[in-house]
């Protein structure tokens, strides 16, 4: 959270707010355009382009925010980024509250628990590779310079990630363009 809040707020072109679920009371919260509370009218939500759901408590959600999510996205046209994480993706994804969050996604996940299981087990103290996809090498949300082989090599210098929560497929108009390799690592302490 910290790092993508200063990344954002340090580009003078946006607008940022954040809603920071776990802050103390009475704290403000952060961004360039602070708010007080998390945007639950239509009004206030459509004001907003883009939503980042990053590894979301579900507790705080209902099924009428999922539902004027689903208007800000459908409707509205805006982006939404979620970001799963090892802590509440399984809750949010399987309660009855939240659990439509599914819909708007570009994967699906087949069993939530075997998902987290896995997700677990796969949990490493060393960062794992993404790989691009090679049928969207030279995709243009992954170039970092004009040149695709440049571009690979500086996707090939970041360091990778060390949890990931497993999907079972993409969605049919999903286009998949980084993966992280399923590779199996027998760890002898």
């Amino acid at each position: 959270y910290r790092l993508v809040e200063k990344l954002l707020a340090r580009d003078k072109t946006l607008q940022v707010s954040c809603w920071l679920q776990s802050l103390a009371a009475g704290r403000a919260q952060e961004g360039t355009l602070p708010i007080t509370h998390l945007p639950t009218k239509r009004d206030e939500l459509f004001a907003y382009d883009v939503v980042l759901l990053l590894d979301p408590d579900p507790r705080e959600f209902d099924a009428a925010w999922l539902d004027l999510l689903k208007a800000f996205v459908g409707e509205h046209a805006g982006g939404l980024l979620y970001m799963a994480g090892p802590k509440y993706t399984t809750p949010f994804l399987s309660s009855p509250s939240t659990s439509s969050l599914a819909d708007l996604l570009p994967v699906s996940f087949g069993d939530l628990q075997a998902g987290q299981i896995a997700s677990l087990l796969t949990a490493s103290a060393r960062a794992w590779p993404l790989e691009i996809v090679a049928a969207n090498r030279d995709h243009p949300l992954l170039r970092f310079e004009a040149d695709a082989d440049a571009s690979r090599r500086v996707w090939e210098s970041l360091p990778g990630v060390f949890w990931s929560f497993p999907a079972e497929a993409p969605r049919p108009t999903a286009e998949v363009l980084l993966e992280r390799p399923v590779r199996r690592v027998l760890d002898v302490g």
